[in-house]
C-alpha cells in the first residue's frame, strides 16, 4: 500500500514539474520574441532554440507545431536554407497532421528550387505535397511548380506567350 502512494506521489510531482517548466520556456519565449520584435536580434538564435526545444519536449501541445514552423521561418529568413529544410523535415515528420505541415512541405520544396536548386528534392516535395494535402489551398501552386519546374525565365515566356490569343500578341 505505502508503494502505492509513494508511486502517486512521484507522479504527482513529476507532472507538476513538466507543467510548470513549460510554464517557465513559455514565459522565456515570450520574452524572447518581444525582445527579437523590437529588434535585438541577438536573441534570435536563441528564440529559435527555445522554439526547438519547446517543440521537441511538448509536441502533444497544440502550439508545439507552430514553433517549430516559427523556427523553420527564422533559419530561411536569415538565408540558412539547408538548415531550414532540415528543420521542416523534422516538423513535417514530428506533426505530420498539424495545419503547418502543408506549409512546412510547401516551403521546403520551395526552398530545395528556388535557394538550393536541386529540382530532384523539389519535384519528391512537391509530389508528396500533392499526394497528402491535395484540397490545400496551396495545392495549385504546387501543381504550377510541378508543372514549371526547371524551365527558364525565357521558356516560361514563350510558354505564356504561345497560350495568349493572336490578337493580343504586341506586333
Amino acid at each position: 500500500m505505502n508503494r502505492i502512494w509513494i508511486s502517486l506521489i512521484i507522479v504527482s510531482i513529476a507532472l507538476g514539474a513538466c507543467s510548470h517548466g513549460k510554464k517557465d520556456m513559455l514565459e522565456q519565449i515570450a520574452k524572447a520574441e518581444k525582445a527579437v520584435k523590437s529588434g535585438d536580434n541577438s536573441q534570435k538564435q536563441e528564440l529559435r532554440d527555445m522554439y526547438m526545444e519547446y517543440a521537441r519536449k511538448f509536441s502533444d501541445e497544440k502550439d508545439a507545431a507552430i514553433k517549430m514552423f516559427n523556427a523553420c521561418l527564422m533559419e530561411y529568413q536569415d538565408g540558412k536554407s539547408r538548415n531550414a529544410v532540415v528543420l521542416l523535415d523534422e516538423m513535417v515528420n514530428l506533426f505530420p497532421d498539424a495545419e503547418v505541415a502543408a506549409e512546412g512541405l510547401f516551403l521546403k520544396g520551395y526552398i530545395f528550387e528556388v535557394n538550393l536548386l536541386e529540382l530532384d528534392s523539389a519535384k519528391i516535395c512537391y509530389e508528396l505535397f500533392m499526394k497528402k494535402f491535395p484540397k490545400h489551398d496551396r495545392a495549385n501552386d504546387v501543381r504550377i511548380s510541378l508543372d514549371n519546374l526547371g524551365k527558364s525565365p525565357e521558356q516560361l515566356l514563350k510558354q505564356q506567350l504561345a497560350m495568349q490569343p493572336q490578337d493580343s500578341v504586341p506586333q
